[in-house]
Formats: C-alpha cells, sequence, structure tokens
C-alpha cells in the first residue's frame, strides 16, 4: 500500500513573456508581476521615483534577483511600481527606474519568483521570451 499522495496544487502561477530587447523583456516580467499582484492604488498623483540596482552571476539570476527585489519593496514599503525603464550591462548588472505609489491592498500575494523552468532564451525570430513561475 502507498504511503503516499500525489496532490494538485494551485500555489503557483506563471507568467509567459515575450519581446523584443531583452531590457523589454525584464520591464514586461516586472509589469506583469504587478498585475497579477492587482494593487488597489491609494493615489496616482503622488507617483515617487525610484532605482533598484542589483548585480547577479548571470542572466536569469539577474531577472529573478530583479523580481523579488520589487517583490520585498511592494512588501516593505507597501509601494507598487510601474513606468520601468532598465538598463542591463554585461548580462550580469541592473539598473532600472521606475514610479512608485501607495496601495491600499493587494488582490493576490507573491511569495518569491522561482527558478523553476526559467530559461531565457531568443525565438527563431530573434524576440526574447521566459516563462517565470511565482510562488503564491
Amino acid at each position: 500500500m502507498k504511503k503516499y499522495q500525489i496532490l494538485g496544487t494551485t500555489a503557483d502561477i506563471k507568467l509567459r513573456v515575450k519581446a523584443n530587447s531583452l531590457e523589454q523583456l525584464f520591464e514586461q516580467a516586472a509589469l506583469g508581476m504587478m498585475e497579477i499582484l492587482g494593487a488597489e492604488i491609494k493615489d496616482t498623483e503622488k507617483l515617487r521615483n525610484k532605482e533598484i540596482e542589483i548585480r547577479s552571476s548571470n542572466i536569469n539570476s539577474l531577472l529573478i534577483d530583479f523580481l523579488n527585489e520589487i517583490l520585498y519593496r511592494v512588501g516593505v514599503d507597501k509601494e507598487v511600481y510601474n513606468d520601468f525603464e532598465v538598463k542591463i550591462r554585461n548580462n550580469i548588472e541592473l539598473i532600472c527606474r521606475a514610479k512608485a505609489t501607495s496601495f491600499e491592498r493587494l488582490d493576490l500575494e507573491i511569495k518569491a519568483a522561482t527558478y523553476s523552468d526559467l530559461k531565457i532564451e531568443k525565438d527563431k525570430n530573434g524576440k526574447w521570451q521566459v516563462e517565470v513561475l511565482f510562488d503564491i
């Protein structure tokens, strides 16, 4: 008799992103994550400029570290972000400028962006693509 049971889970959500450049891929991944959070904005008139700097060992880690840094700031600073402008250098350094604003509540809490099946690649048409799995 089996002593285990395989269970389905609703603990993850996947985001597929396609873009013309690596920078746009990161920007769109961040925007997609913000949409998943579904923040109820307090005041759109009070946007603040924020800068995020990340250094990682490779391009996959750079994306995950970037998204998780944003999630950390959402939790700690109680702000959500938009208007991302990403610059990537040597596939290991990122500088991002974004607009931040306070929020009342989130529709969904994301615990983390994960490395599960993560692969940033170019398709045959030269478009960048990635699928990011978020732990919710």
